[in-house]
């Protein structure tokens, strides 16, 4: 089946008149997806037992050469894009959008195009690539980054927050001391940082990506220098992105300030869905600890975290699956 699947990508070949000879169309590349910009096949068998072989450059037909498997008509169908082509073997009888030739079994007919220039834009329904992630690792989904809220927007966070920031990959012990070390440590400043929320003109901003900004839901956020306080009823929220699922590796990192400890914890940073183990999750669970989230069994660390203190909470996920939880810049868990 699935080689099935790839020849119907590369070519594709049918009768109108299902048993009638001389009405087969093929048709060449005619599914090929758009991240496969340049793709190639020898010798595939279309109907009427003609043999096929093309070349695709720049998501565009540049070659093919079809032998014919019996005497007859030969019909190709134009989806070249309007393109020039030089013909060898013959020159075909265009009618509508198929290339016709008469030709006698045995006989080739091979075509060429130029190359475009440039790889065309992606189509906006692309769909996003399939990812197979290391057993133990992180898994990935298509949730929003929260920041003190659940996927549900629940567990939302009561108090402070500065200098939150995400890595695409593990951060070193003194990586973490040096952003634990002093509020005035900037986690842009590292390399890798995906988010890094800042505050500017009264509002919560993401200093390290101009273009992943985080959205204020449920109600205004309250700004304090620069530091952000987050209500019962808000939260922030940063769009999915691919670069999010941060499968070769992840670091969250913040200073809070929780108004409360409530036993049912509060969200610091989550892209999980509530009740289940997928890309990463950091919370306060149960009470005043720590409880990092993204495979089965969890990470948890009695934190003894205190209302109303600051304290730098961080943790880190490998590619393979080794956690660790970081409070105030030293690693206290597993």
């Amino acid at each position: 089946l699935a080689m099935h699947a790839v020849n119907e990508m590369l070519l594709q070949s049918w009768s109108p008149t299902p048993g009638k000879r001389d009405t087969e169309i093929i048709r060449l590349f005619p599914a090929t997806p758009w991240r496969w910009h340049d793709a190639s096949f020898i010798k595939l068998r279309a109907e009427g037992g003609h043999i096929v072989s093309a070349r695709r450059e720049n998501n565009s037909t540049t070659w093919f050469r079809i032998t014919a498997g019996r005497d007859g008509v030969l019909r190709i169908k134009d989806n070249f894009g309007g393109r020039s082509i030089t013909w060898k073997g013959g020159t075909p009888e265009k009618q509508g959008d198929l290339y016709q030739f008469k030709l006698l079994k045995g006989m080739v007919i091979e075509a060429s195009m130029e190359k475009p220039t440039a790889i065309p834009d992606a189509p906006a329904d692309l769909a996003e690539p399939v990812v197979v992630p290391k057993p133990g690792g992180i898994i990935p989904n298509k949730l929003p980054l929260r920041i003190g809220a659940d996927s549900q927007g629940g567990s939302r966070f009561q108090g402070g927050m500065s200098r939150v920031g995400v890595f695409s990959r593990v951060l070193d012990p003194k990586e973490i001391a040096a952003l634990a070390d002093s509020r005035n440590v900037k986690p842009e400043s590292l390399k890798d940082c995906l988010v890094s929320l800042a505050t500017k003109d009264g509002k919560v901003i993401n200093t390290a990506d101009e273009k992943r900004q985080p959205v204020s839901k449920s109600g205004a956020i309250s700004i304090d220098g620069d530091s952000f306080t987050l209500a019962k009823e808000t939260f922030l929220e940063i769009s999915h992105d691919p670069a999010l699922n941060c499968l070769q590796g992840v670091t969250l990192a913040a200073w809070i300030q929780p108004a409360e400890l409530p036993a049912g914890g509060m969200r610091i940073l989550d892209k999980t869905p509530v009740g289940a183990a997928s890309a990463w999750m950091l919370d306060t669970y149960p009470g005043d600890s720590l409880r990092l989230i993204f495979r089965d069994p969890h990470l948890t660390f009695p934190a003894k975290l205190l209302a109303g203190q600051w304290t730098h909470v961080a943790a880190t996920i490998t590619a393979d699956g080794a956690a660790t939880i970081y409070q105030n810049g030293k690693a206290v868990a597993p």
